[in-house]
């Protein structure tokens, strides 16, 4: 029997008013924390493939003034004193990582309740969590075969990992789980971690971005003592019991039928906007990198919440609804770490009024499609002829126009009219 009806909950209610982190730092180290004690024990099962509840969680902000790693211990360290074998080293390289996610960190699940143990199966995993106070001492943005594997390992196949080194030969990672938090500043992000757009590791990463403290705490220790010590003690040790709890559970987590309905519309919406918004001359790249996986986000989340509220394995609507909520607003924070395009160029402005004119002109007078050279003839008063046939052929190449050849010559058209019927 658990005493806590939803933990991350009741872990913000111990926190509540006595730390200087933001609520964000709080909540995601929680996440973390229970994603943790999970492991690869729970999962969603999507028959191509498996979602398991491992995060890459980044918290960026200035340093020393948000409490980013102090946030990170207090709340994991709950885990840590039930069963220290779930983290892993504070600094490794990656060699070193991998070697000790092959031979340190294997632990084999009790699949079964039978009287003989004997009779039961167990299933190992090299699972571990990285609680890193300095994400940069860690991950070398200079070191690509890093990157690339940390890459593979967030998306903890069902298989074998393999890493080989020339001095220690073969690393056998078997059914990797890798789970980190970390810390940083969001200089050192942008400095050190811009160029990865487009890459995968980009969209795997939940970048949790604050600036501003709280109200100021000169004391935690004093504020806890005159707020109750026992009840204090108390409450952090009925934590650390429901997160044993949480350990023994295994199996698939299925969607209720209400959280199915909801999760379907979701994704359908948010499939449309995917495509819509990396149409946009001044889409942001980091967003559209992170909309990519954005579902896996959600998924993996709603698992998390689910087993931090109940040992059904059920996600409930409530479960894929908060999900969303907190998801969402990691997407809004993205623009504001990397913020590579929150002020158009001139050149972007100027390209964004020639569509905008062009999509006015095919919407209404054109009536969805005009001949190529014409529309070049058009431009052509508002620009030179060569930057308005280079214009109309990166729209083309963007999908935010289509280009049809007919027996009567090239015509530009607005995506989704046919030529069919309209000659």
């Amino acid at each position: 029997m658990r005493h806590h009806k939803d933990w991350i909950a009741s872990y913000l209610s111990l926190v509540e008013g006595r730390t200087e982190a933001p609520l964000p730092y709080s909540y995601w180290s929680a996440v973390a924390t229970v994603a943790a004690a999970l492991t690869r024990n729970v999962w969603l099962d999507e028959l191509r493939y498996k979602i398991y509840p491992n995060f890459l969680i980044v918290l960026a902000g200035r340093p020393g003034v948000v409490k980013k790693s102090t946030t990170i211990d207090e709340c994991t360290n709950i885990l840590r004193d039930v069963d220290h074998t779930l983290f892993g080293p504070s600094e490794a390289t990656w060699q070193d990582l991998c070697y000790r996610l092959a031979h340190e960190w294997v632990r084999h699940h009790r699949v079964g309740k039978h009287e003989d143990p004997a009779l039961d199966e167990y299933i190992p995993q090299c699972a571990m969590t990285l609680t890193l106070r300095e994400f940069g001492t860690f991950l070398k943005p200079t070191d690509q075969p890093m990157i690339e594997g940390l890459t593979d390992l967030w998306d903890a196949g069902d298989r074998v990992y393999l890493k080989s080194t020339k001095t220690s030969g073969q690393d056998s990672i078997q059914n990797p789980f890798l789970n980190i938090i970390a810390a940083t500043t969001a200089k050192w992000l942008r400095d050190n971690f811009s160029k990865f757009t487009g890459w995968g590791i980009a969209s795997r990463i939940i970048f949790v971005h604050c600036e501003e403290e709280r109200e100021p705490i000169w004391s935690p220790a004093e504020l806890i003592r005159g707020g109750g010590l026992p009840q204090w003690q108390e409450l952090r040790s009925s934590l650390q019991d429901d997160l044993k709890e949480i350990m023994l559970l295994y199996g698939e987590c299925h969607f209720t039928a209400e959280a199915a309905e909801r999760a379907k519309s979701w994704y359908d919406n948010i499939f449309l906007f995917v495509s819509e918004y990396g149409k946009k001359i001044d889409a942001d790249p980091w967003v559209c990198d992170f909309l990519a996986r954005k579902q896996i986000h959600v998924h993996k989340l709603s698992m998390v919440l689910s087993a931090s509220r109940r040992d059904t394995l059920q996600i409930t609507l409530d479960d894929f609804n908060d999900a969303v909520t907190a998801v969402d607003a990691v997407e809004q924070e993205i623009r504001r770490v990397f913020s590579i395009q929150l002020t158009p160029t001139e050149m972007a402005q100027r390209e964004n009024a020639l569509f905008a004119y062009v999509k006015g002109e095919l919407s209404n007078g054109l009536q969805g499609r005009v001949d190529k050279k014409q529309l070049i003839n058009i431009l052509a008063t508002y620009i030179d002829g060569q930057s308005a046939d280079r214009i109309v052929n990166l729209f083309v190449r963007r999908g935010i126009l289509n280009e049809e050849t007919t027996p009567r010559g090239n015509f530009i058209l607005l995506p989704n009219f046919s030529l069919e019927g309209k000659e």
